[in-house]
């Protein structure tokens, strides 16, 4: 986790103030910060479980996993009658972390797009798309979702726009 976060040049320094000594804005970039750092320690831990597991990520995270196949399932079930199949839609998660809800989607043939402010989220989500072979249905942008960079937004339209576990976190 910490070679990623030299690789990216996150600097981590501002963990070590106390918060009284901070600005407004330090205390939103050690917030920030805590979530890079949060991010690479789950993509070094999924790399130590997917080769340690046969492949098998979901046996490392079962509860988030649940939570995923749902999500998918829901999604898919908006189209076609419920059946199922999502081939030749447009998903986009706002906040899309590691982007496993959008792998699971992509796995049902949907074409996604992950939107997310950490720069490490984003390369959990490559490696994730990589490890789901799902690469080719993936478009992952780093930006701030307050204000949508125009790489995510020449990506619409959509057929469904998501948040699962973001907004309980803004400011």
């Amino acid at each position: 986790a910490e070679q990623s976060l030299k690789i990216h040049n996150i600097d981590t320094s501002v963990l070590q103030k106390k918060d009284t000594d901070l600005s407004d804005e330090e205390k939103r970039l050690k917030e920030l910060i805590g979530w890079e750092i949060f991010w690479a320690r789950e993509m070094a831990a999924a790399m130590v479980a997917i080769p340690s597991r046969g492949s098998m990520y979901q046996m490392y995270l079962p509860g988030r996993f649940l939570h995923y196949d749902l999500l998918a399932h829901n999604i898919a079930s908006l189209f076609n009658g419920g059946s199922g199949s999502i081939n030749g839609k447009k998903i986009a998660e706002v906040g899309s972390g590691s982007g496993l809800g959008l792998m699971k989607v992509a796995q049902r043939d949907a074409s996604i797009v992950g939107l997310d402010y950490s720069i490490m989220a984003i390369e959990f989500a490559r490696y994730l798309s990589h490890h789901y072979k799902v690469e080719d249905k993936a478009k992952l942008v780093q930006g701030d979702y307050l204000d949508m960079p125009q790489q995510f937004l020449q990506e619409a339209p959509f057929d469904v726009v998501y948040n699962s576990g973001v907004l309980e976190h803004e400011r």
